[in-house]
């Protein structure tokens, strides 16, 4: 007998609890014979079919959460006048009945239909004037967001989300939204094109990046409770307004990659709440304003691909618990100086000041006090770099994400492994010898320094650089052999030293073994490794004398074509890096697929 069959046999109960009690098959219909049931939840196991018309008759039913299987049909609700909670996320809910819409259901106040693959508006919605929380994301959704979003009707509304569908604007072009006791607003990820909408006072998370708004931002002013604020990935323009740094709940502030302009406001106040800042991808000029060393709990600072006119604004080691520091792609110029305290970026994790002007020898004195890069950790985190709310309602975390250049090429992260370090001053004009203390810094995931005017040897400490990943120094003019020692860095899988002026011989093993020719062109005292040059067996860069074989035109008789081995070794590991990312790529969507459930069962036991 089945799991579900055996709950089919339960002829009095009140309450049915089997979350995550891996079930499978269809959900019985003898279930509907449980006509005092109250609360049914059968969420995340795998149960499949369709769901039982009987499952609408339990006129008693007040919260019911079929969410994460895989079922699918018609619901038809007009019968559950006592339905409080409803939950079908996860689920293969293609449409809601059309029957008996004009019914209403008085007591329903949450309803989550995630990722059902709706294409429209359930028109019950239309009728739910009791309704606090909804939940409309990640489905097929197209067109125009009703009337009832936002002409002051449903004054119980406090929660909606309606990210990640199809959506193009409002009904009746409406821009300012009138729910009064709105706390959570998540548009992001549609198609809205229109001037941005402003959400009532009330608003605490208010999310409308990846979306097609046009025009200036001031509107945003009266928003005075925001705690987190997301209009990235848009085409806005105009100055940001200063009034943003007078909402002293702001916490999270997203503005990149759209077209603003003017400098980066003054005057934030002490006991500024920012945690986040990112102005990534916009046109803001003049220097990093100086009142940014009030917001003493920022973790995250992105100010990439600019046009800010500065010297390196060394203040910021006053912001002890910054993790991430993006100033790449801006007019920044001159020396590293420590301030008149030593530097103390005693968190950092990321720090990219590539594509722009800095000089002078390499900033030992920063470089020293990255201590979070100093420390491996015994087991890594499996966990993402973000920031939680707690003081808003609905908080939930925002995720670090950031542009990198890793392996060569520059990457979006949507979001950023806990255990990511990494330090970028490629595209600049730093000179002098690359510093041994770099090797102190053992969590090192990429570190770039390329393009720049360094001089010397490769120091054998980098070596100690056991987690290293991606190592560029090419386009510099370093002298001198390879060490030897960097054959241990077993994780390397990215090495380029290219246009230098180093010679002897290339390294043996292990990951030297798989880089190919251009990792170490224009290198004329190079030898060995994949570089037609072949070396002495005294280890210089002379060329190999022939054989006796070979003066006399005769081959060895195991002589290998170390051409071919070389290009099975290549592609044996351009195969093994991509099944390795599709592998890593799976398991992160089923982690993030997981926690999200996890985080929605937490919500529910928080609520009841």
């Amino acid at each position: 007998m089945s799991e579900t069959q055996s709950v089919a046999k339960l002829t009095v109960h009140d309450s049915l609890h089997l979350t995550d009690a891996q079930l499978s098959g269809p959900i019985p219909s003898s279930l509907g014979n449980l006509t005092r049931l109250v609360q049914l939840r059968l969420s995340y196991n795998n149960l499949q079919g369709e769901i039982p018309n009987s499952l609408w008759e339990l006129k008693d039913l007040e919260f019911l959460d079929l969410s994460g299987n895989n079922l699918s049909g018609t619901v038809d609700l007009h019968i559950l006048e006592n339905l409080e909670y409803l939950y079908l996320d996860f689920n293969n809910i293609s449409f809601v009945s059309k029957t008996k819409m004009n019914a209403t259901l008085p007591k329903l106040s949450y309803l989550s239909l995630e990722s059902c693959h709706l294409h429209e508006f359930p028109k019950l919605l239309g009728h739910l004037s009791g309704l606090e929380w909804i939940d409309l994301s990640h489905n097929k959704i197209g067109g125009s967001i009703p009337t009832w979003m936002g002409d002051g009707s449903r004054e119980s509304l406090l929660f909606v989300d309606l990210s990640h569908n199809f959506l193009t604007g409002f009904v009746d072009n409406r821009i300012n939204l009138l729910l009064p006791n709105l706390t959570y607003l998540d548009i992001s990820s549609n198609s809205l094109k229109m001037r941005l909408p402003t959400p009532p006072p009330s608003v605490s998370y208010y999310n409308i990046s990846n979306n097609i708004l046009f025009g200036d931002i001031q509107s945003i002013c009266r928003a005075k409770s925001l705690v987190t604020l997301d209009l990235s990935s848009n085409s806005l323009n105009g100055t940001i307004p200063s009034c943003l740094k007078n909402i002293h709940s702001l916490a999270v502030l997203n503005l990149g990659k759209n077209k603003l302009e003017g400098s980066i406001p003054q005057a934030y106040p002490n006991g500024c709440a920012l945690n986040v800042i990112d102005l990534a991808e916009n046109r803001l000029q003049g220097p990093v304003s100086r009142s940014l060393a009030n917001c003493t709990m920022l973790e995250y600072l992105n100010l990439g691909h600019n046009q800010i006119l500065d010297g390196f604004p060394s203040w910021l080691s006053e912001l002890t618990n910054l993790k991430v520091i993006i100033l790449k792609s801006n007019n920044f110029h001159g020396p590293i100086k420590p301030p008149q305290s030593q530097f103390n970026f005693s968190n950092l994790h990321v720090m990219d000041l590539s594509d722009n002007s800095f000089n002078g020898e390499l900033p030992s004195k920063l470089l020293h006090s990255f201590h979070a890069m100093k420390v491996v950790a015994a087991q890594d985190r499996l966990e993402y770099m973000s920031i939680v709310e707690e003081s808003s309602r609905f908080g939930k975390p925002w995720d670090y994400g950031m542009k990198l250049t890793n392996k060569g090429t520059e990457r979006d992260y949507s979001k950023v492994p806990y255990a990511l370090m990494v330090i970028d001053l490629s595209n600049n004009k730093f000179e002098g010898c690359i510093l041994d203390l770099i090797g102190d810094l053992k969590s090192l995931l990429m570190l770039n320094l390329s393009n720049n005017v360094l001089t010397g040897p490769i120091p054998p400490s980098l070596a100690n650089l056991t987690k290293l990943e991606s190592l560029d120094l090419s386009r510099n003019k370093l002298s001198g052999e390879i060490p030897p020692q960097l054959a241990q860095l077993t994780f390397l899988s990215y090495f380029d030293i290219s246009h230098n002026q180093l010679s002897g011989p290339i390294p043996r093993g292990s990951q030297f073994n798989t880089f190919t020719i251009d990792s170490f062109a224009m290198n004329e005292g190079l030898c060995g490794g994949p570089l037609p040059k072949k070396c002495t067996t005294a280890g210089d860069n002379l060329l190999v004398p022939p054989s006796p074989q070979e003066e006399i035109g005769e081959e060895p008789p195991f002589n290998l074509d170390w051409k071919f081995v070389l290009i099975g070794a290549g592609v044996g590991f351009l195969i093994g890096a991509v099944l390795g990312n599709l592998i890593i790529d799976e398991k992160s969507r089923w982690f993030l697929h997981y926690s999200k459930r996890m985080a929605k069962r937490w919500n529910i036991s928080r609520r009841h």
